[in-house]
């Protein structure tokens, strides 16, 4: 993490919590966003609540929050709302080196949508070895989801979940994306 980033946590997080517990801070924070958004926490609740997600991370990634990211139909250009969405991947990612990450494309069945899915995958592994410096050895690339066609998923792999961090066109010379 950079002398930069190690002083913006400080200044939104402050001082007292130690460099070794940003992960669990920042899994915490992005449990209460999603699951507790409703509750309001008193300083009890809160540390309740980290104690919880230091013991109950089943993962060494437990941290990677999973999502997805859009494409136009057709495309495999990456936007700039999944720009920002893959630099807050790359963030989570630097706090524990050692997470791979599943990076899977959908296919929807078809040659052509295998194609577009395979290259889709291949697009945001590239975005985040070449502009946030994350080690391409560090996704599990992955193109023949099920899940909606327009759209790329990730997630932290599962413990001993191992994968290729490239895989070989399943159509060489196919028809490129826009």
């Amino acid at each position: 993490m950079s002398e930069r980033s190690k002083k913006q946590f400080l200044s939104r997080h402050g001082s007292f919590f130690s460099y070794s517990l940003k992960p669990v801070i920042h899994s915490s924070i992005t449990i209460m966003k999603t699951t507790f958004r409703p509750l309001i926490f008193g300083l009890a609740g809160l540390f309740i609540l980290l104690t919880h997600t230091a013991f109950s991370q089943s993962s060494e990634c437990g941290h990677i929050a999973a999502g997805s990211i859009s494409f136009n139909p057709g495309s495999c250009s990456i936007q700039p709302a999944a720009q920002t969405i893959l630099g807050g991947l790359a963030e989570q990612m630097r706090f524990d080196p050692g997470c791979r990450v599943v990076i899977m494309g959908n296919a929807g069945g078809s040659k052509p949508g295998q194609q577009l899915s395979w290259q889709r995958v291949q697009s945001t592994i590239e975005q985040m070895s070449e502009s946030h410096n994350i080690d391409r050895n560090r996704f599990i690339f992955i193109y023949d989801g099920t899940a909606a066609i327009d759209h790329v998923d990730f997630r932290a792999a599962n413990p001993g979940e191992e994968g290729p961090s490239y895989v070989a066109p399943p159509y060489p010379g196919g028809k490129g994306c826009k």
